[in-house]
């Protein structure tokens, strides 16, 4: 989750995750927010491959780097007929085996995996939405951020010095990520009563 300090990343990211409004403390000088857990997909419909697919997901659970992570494995491709069952998935990946480990997962069934970055911009902070403009641009120029759609939460639309929603979409050059061919959605918002968070997710 990118954006500038004080925009709401924090309260956001609770939100999110937890669905409910938390009192946080401003992240200041921190530009990314990040979540302490791993995604894992898996592709339920190809039997051939499971058990490659089991090797890598405890390969991974067992990288130094990942072991206080909880892992998010998504059932991929769960309306496809071949696909295989909830307690197929969790006896081919052996997940048991994560519990021995003290892992944390998580099994989530799905039809299909969308790929994107979350961006926060504080509507009511006026004197630094050219900031938050370059910092926008910048990221959507990074290689390995190019073929990700960007969700663009326009936060604190309640306070009474907030941009508008047209005001937004001109302050944050909109229209030079659309010339980059870069999918993007606005999406208003207020994170410290939860409006509007999830309808940006869906």
């Amino acid at each position: 989750m990118f954006g500038l300090d004080t925009a709401g990343k924090r309260t956001m990211l609770y939100i999110s995750k937890l669905a409910e409004v938390i009192t946080t403390i401003s992240t200041i000088g921190l530009n990314i927010e990040t979540v302490s857990a791993v995604v894992f997909v898996v592709d339920s419909n190809d039997r051939d491959r499971i058990d490659e697919a089991c090797n890598e997901l405890h390969e991974m659970a067992n990288e130094e780097l990942l072991k206080n992570l909880s892992i998010l494995i998504f059932a991929n491709k769960q309306d496809l007929p071949n696909a295989l069952t909830f307690d197929e998935i969790k006896e081919k990946l052996n997940l048991s085996k994560l519990d021995e480990m003290k892992s944390k997962w998580y099994l989530q069934p799905s039809i299909a995996i969308t790929s994107a970055v979350i961006f926060v911009v504080d509507s009511n902070g006026r004197n630094r939405i050219d900031e938050a403009c370059d910092e926008l641009h910048e990221m959507a120029n990074k290689e390995l951020l190019k073929n990700l759609s960007i969700l663009i939460f326009a936060n604190k639309q309640d306070l009474p010095n907030a941009l508008t929603f047209d005001e937004i979409k001109e302050k944050l050059n909109l229209s030079k990520l659309d010339e980059m061919k870069s999918k993007w959605y606005l999406q208003p918002s207020i994170a410290i009563v939860g409006e509007s968070i999830h309808e940006g997710f869906e």
